[in-house]
């Protein structure tokens, strides 16, 4: 609420209409066949430690073509404030950036959903609502492609449990909510 604070003081007439996160969507299967058992999964080093995203290069990585979710993943991976407004630790994260980019296939903020659903790529820097509707779309399409989406650990610790709580609620709401067209009983009556 503090940034939405930014454009109205005090909260008074604005809230966020949508909540999600940025992690990684991914093909269990593909992953373990190019890193073995132990990937880490569930943290940046998947995407962006060399050894790692070389390997998943020859499966397909997608980058979020969104600086404002990448350079902060980057610099909490770096153990960096992901908010931070040090060009020190943005030269960090550059660094780090260009190291990885030649294994990176393709930066998009949307290709994912239908390449990770394919099987055309193996993991996707992505948006939580995009990576569980390529999860949709692989299921639907019974082609045998799993797809996962994890928030990687490192970046989990600049939430706070509440946010994160509250956002994962919310994600599963609006989700169920999508599903019903009819409004829950008593919806109509909330004086906003």
């Amino acid at each position: 609420m503090t940034l939405v604070e930014t454009y109205d003081p005090d909260n008074q007439f604005s809230f966020p209409y949508l909540w999600g996160t940025t992690g990684i969507g991914y093909n269990p299967d593909l992953v373990k066949k190019h890193l073995g058992e132990n990937a880490p999964t569930n943290s940046w080093s998947l995407i962006f430690d060399e050894k790692n995203i070389s390997k998943l290069s020859q499966c397909g990585v997608a980058f979020l073509n969104a600086p404002t979710e990448v350079i902060p993943a980057a610099l909490s991976y770096l153990g960096l404030d992901p908010n931070s407004t040090n060009r020190a630790d943005y030269a960090k994260a550059e660094a780090l950036l260009m190291k990885v980019r030649p294994y990176v296939t393709y930066f998009h903020s949307s290709r994912s959903i239908s390449d990770l659903a394919n099987g055309d790529i193996c993991v996707a820097m992505g948006w939580s609502g995009d990576v569980l509707q390529a999860a949709d779309r692989a299921a639907e399409a019974d082609n045998g492609v799993t797809v996962e989406y994890v928030i990687p650990i490192a970046f989990s610790k600049s939430l706070s449990c509440r946010q994160l709580c509250l956002g994962i609620i919310t994600m599963h709401y609006l989700e169920q909510m999508s599903r019903r067209p009819q409004l829950p009983e008593g919806f109509n009556d909330v004086d906003f």
